[in-house]
């Protein structure tokens, strides 16, 4: 009887050890698709609760001012933000972002209602807001601006800041106010940046100010004032070319002699460059008689306010000023700077404003799919495209650390820019979803990271892979022990790395995920399965939809078969990840022209008249059903007649000790087909490079045709400000060394390495590889 009973076990085993693989991770892929839609149904109750709200209210505005109102309501004492020795909570940010949309509405020329007023007891944006005369002359110089005559509802103001408390107030505001917000890029100047704001349509521009915390020092009233909480005077300031005269603001930080430049020099000897003036323009300028009497703009002449950064940044902006200002744009600071040249503080100008909620109705939607924000790519393949960014997308997000296993009495470290998606809608937006505390850097220093983390008892770690890697570089230190950090979620994390890690800084979880800014998939990697990006279970594809489809290299297309419908990869095989385009996952393009998005979309894929997202990104689902990414479609080349992933070569270099860091990428060479491999590599002090040990690697793990033919040493690699390596760059550069600032050596055509004595002959194709 026993044996009759062991035998259908007996005839099934061989159909449960084929699907074993899959089914082992079935409680971890049950309970991630429970705690999704459980996220899902909790923000489509927001969304619905907004909808039904009073116009009147905050709760009847966009899903962002809902949340932060509601937080304000529920946690009013807890701590939202961290930066530096400042500490925010929640319903100090509700009331500065308050004054920041009523500093926007009134430069629009909104009439105020009630309430209004000041409730008193919250302070300025930028620290306490002062009464009378100061207060009295900002609100003056807000009435004549004449900012309202060019915006249009939903105009777009762009922010040119780093990350600070004073750019999510002011983003928040600009939400509350119903108004889109463009993420420029800190870097940008000249043509990306112009470009940048063209492409938006940005009617204004909010720029960095003068360092936080400028010294303190007597106005002329002899009223002494500390750095960002001084208001100022104002004036006028006169340029003209020919008979052509025109006005723009000059705002004077009561720190400064109302006579002097920083610098000790009149302001009527101040250069073109430092006033903006263009050339062959003069410059002179009238100064008010007294603190707070505000000149305002006189006639309709005024173009713009010009506002004081930091000095550096000022000096490396000073050439676009005139263009800025050609375009029409009015530019604001976002505090008071130690430049005299054309200031208007607009925290200053917020600080004098009420902090009481402004009407709802200003910010809700008309439709969820409704443009709110621009966030620009990085720009590695050409200039930076800004992709749309709907309310439904800012709402969706806000259930990223949901859906990571964070919840609300977590600290998260955020070290990222807010330009970029990972900063603001994944870090900020995300922490305001589960009303968690956030410490906010401006910028990543791995030598100050673990003290952070026990100073401020951080659970959290938002990070990118480079982050990752610049700590397991440094040397070890007493910081990195007993700390509290129980979660790691981030992108972009080679599997050497997260190895080293984890085994250094465990134990914690590492969860890796995967999503573009302008796409509508996401992939999470909630079981910790090191190297993958996240699960391709039928549970997941269910919740978030997605496939994997074959690629042509060589094309740069999907294959089709004789129907014209394209085909889905076998485990192992690497494959084009697509999203179907639906209400609940769109895809909404960029700003400007209907060209940027060629290529994004691809119609007819399983079915005739379907539509996916293509993302451009090459995944492979290996016999588990983890995902792992493979490489970017326009990263791979061909060598050989065959197909060479630069990820996959990457990692094998890194695994090397005395490489630091890698970098692959194809070059043209003459009298070749295809594109030879090029590794660009930083050492690992203070190791050396051991060519012969570094070709019996490869020997050993790469095919021959996956071989790097060319290596170029580098003190350091050139990546974009999200961390984002440079390749289009460096390919264009090529292999010539003479043409290159670093030694670099190839392998002949045996294998042997050898210093680089043959340049001229591959140059002019006479030589093969």
């Amino acid at each position: 009887m026993a044996a009759l009973l062991l035998l259908p076990l007996l005839l099934l085993l061989p159909l449960l050890l084929h699907f074993w693989p899959q089914w082992r991770w079935l409680a971890a892929d049950l309970a991630f698709a429970v705690r999704a839609l459980r996220c899902k149904r909790a923000l489509r109750a927001r969304a619905l609760a907004a909808a039904a709200g009073d116009p009147q209210s905050p709760e009847g505005g966009c899903s962002l001012a809902w949340r932060l109102a509601q937080l304000a309501r529920q946690r009013p004492a807890h701590t939202f933000l961290i930066h530096g020795p400042r500490r925010f909570s929640y319903a100090e940010a509700e009331r500065r972002s308050n004054q920041a949309a009523r500093a926007f509405l009134r430069a629009r020329g909104w009439a105020e209602g009630p309430g209004g007023g000041s409730s008193g007891g919250g302070g300025g944006v930028v620290g306490g807001a002062r009464e009378g005369e100061g207060a009295a002359g900002s609100r003056a110089g807000c009435e004549g601006r004449g900012w309202r005559g060019t915006s249009a509802p939903g105009a777009t103001v762009a922010l040119l800041l780093p990350a600070c408390p004073e750019f999510l107030w002011l983003w928040f505001g600009l939400a509350k106010a119903g108004l889109r917000t463009a993420f420029v890029p800190t870097a940008l100047r000249r043509g990306p940046l112009l470009h940048c704001l063209r492409s938006c349509g940005a009617s204004a521009l909010v720029l960095a100010p003068g360092k936080a915390g400028a010294p303190a020092g007597r106005g002329p009233q002899g009223r002494g004032v500390s750095g960002a909480e001084g208001m100022g005077s104002e004036g006028t300031l006169e340029l003209s070319r020919g008979s052509q005269r025109v006005e723009i603001g000059l705002w004077i930080c009561e720190g400064m002699e109302l006579g002097q430049a920083r610098d000790g020099r009149p302001y009527s000897t101040l250069t073109r460059e430092q006033c903006g003036a263009g050339e062959g323009q003069r410059v002179a300028t009238h100064r008010s008689s007294g603190v707070g009497k505000a000149s305002g703009w006189r006639g309709g002449e005024a173009r713009s306010c010009a506002l004081l950064p930091h000095p550096e940044f000022l000096e490396s902006l000073e050439p676009d000023l005139p263009a800025l200002r050609a375009m029409g744009l009015h530019l604001w600071a976002a505090g008071p700077g130690a430049h005299s040249a054309g200031i208007r503080d607009l925290l200053a100008e917020a600080s004098a404003e009420g902090d009481a909620p402004v009407p709802g109705h200003l910010s809700a939607p008309q439709s969820m799919m409704d443009t709110c924000l621009y966030i620009f790519t990085s720009g590695t393949t050409g200039l930076p495209k800004a992709a749309r960014i709907s309310h439904l997308k800012v709402l969706q997000c806000q259930g990223f650390y949901q859906l990571c296993g964070a919840h609300q009495e977590d600290v998260i470290y955020l070290a990222l820019p807010l330009y970029h998606m990972s900063g603001s809608l994944l870090g900020i937006v995300g922490c305001l979803g589960i009303g968690a505390t956030v410490v906010l850097k401006s910028k990543f220093s791995a030598g100050q990271f673990w003290e952070d983390c026990q100073k401020h008892g951080v659970t959290v770690f938002q990070y990118i892979g480079e982050l990752c890697r610049y700590l397991v570089n440094q040397p070890p230190n007493q910081a990195e022990r007993g700390h509290k950090v129980r979660l790691a979620v981030g992108s972009g994390l080679r599997p050497d790395t997260w190895e080293r890690f984890v085994r250094r800084f465990g134990p914690l979880q590492v969860l890796e995920t995967y999503g573009l800014t302008e796409g509508n998939v996401a992939t999470f990697n909630y079981t910790g399965q090191r190297g993958a990006v996240g699960r391709a279970s039928w549970l997941y594809k269910h919740v978030f939809p997605f496939s994997l489809i074959r690629y042509d290299v060589t094309t740069g297309e999907p294959f089709r078969d004789t129907w014209g419908h394209c085909v889905a990869t076998s485990a192992g095989e690497p494959g084009l990840l697509v999203a179907p385009v639906s209400q609940q996952s769109p895809f909404l393009g960029y700003a400007g022209k209907p060209e940027l998005a060629q290529g994004k979309l691809l119609k007819d894929v399983f079915r005739p008249g379907d539509v996916f997202f293509n993302t451009g990104d090459l995944l492979v689902c290996d016999g588990q059903g983890f995902l792992r990414f493979h490489d970017r479609t326009g990263d791979t080349f061909r060598w050989k007649g065959e197909n060479v992933a630069t990820t996959e070569v990457a990692e094998a270099l890194e695994a090397l000790d005395f490489l630091q860091e890698v970098n692959v990428y194809g070059v043209t060479v003459p009298g070749h087909e295809g594109r030879a491999g090029m590794a660009a590599l930083v050492l690992r002090p203070p190791h050396s490079l051991d060519l012969v040990q570094l070709y019996a690697h490869v020997s050993e793990h790469l095919p021959p045709y996956a071989w790097p033919r060319f290596l170029r040493l580098q003190e350091s690699l050139a990546t974009t400000e999200t961390f984002k390596q440079q390749k289009v760059r460096m390919a264009k550069e090529g292999f010539d060394p003479s043409a290159l600032p670093t030694r670099s050596t190839f392998w002949t055509k045996r294998g042997a390495p050898t210093c680089p004595s043959h340049p001229p002959a591959l140059l002019a194709g006479d030589l093969r590889i």
